[in-house]
């Protein structure tokens, strides 16, 4: 990755579109042992996290980012909601996913009730 060297009056206008495009950004700071304070934006949001959204229905977004937020895999709450919003069977799920059956098997059931919550059904009980 290359450096760019930018002035904060060329940063804010680019901060402030990026942040306008993604609705919700969470800000994390650490002290840097000798150098200040660093600054993390949406430190649990990499690529993995992008890739796996795309594949759900929008409607499966927020129960998504919820159980996201709270440090689960990404790709493990992709599938449990694939598997639970379709008539993929778990083992399927897991493979479209990239991850273990017994991950999304131990994870179906605060799933199934996160969906709930949010008036979607499942299509597996």
């Amino acid at each position: 990755m290359t450096d760019i060297n930018l002035t904060p009056s060329q940063i804010l206008p680019l901060f402030i579109e990026w942040v306008n495009d993604r609705g919700t950004v969470r800000i994390d700071s650490s002290s840097a042992a000798g150098n200040g304070k660093r600054y993390f934006i949406n430190r649990d949001r990499g690529p993995d996290y992008s890739k796996q959204l795309d594949q759900l229905p929008e409607e499966t977004h927020p129960v998504f980012d919820r159980f996201v937020s709270q440090g689960y895999s990404p790709r493990v709450i992709a599938a449990a909601i694939d598997s639970l919003a379709t008539y993929d069977s778990v083992v399927e799920a897991a493979e479209a996913f990239g991850c273990s059956p017994e991950g999304v098997r131990n994870n179906l059931s605060a799933v199934r009730e996160a969906l709930a919550e949010y008036g979607i059904d499942s299509k597996r009980s």
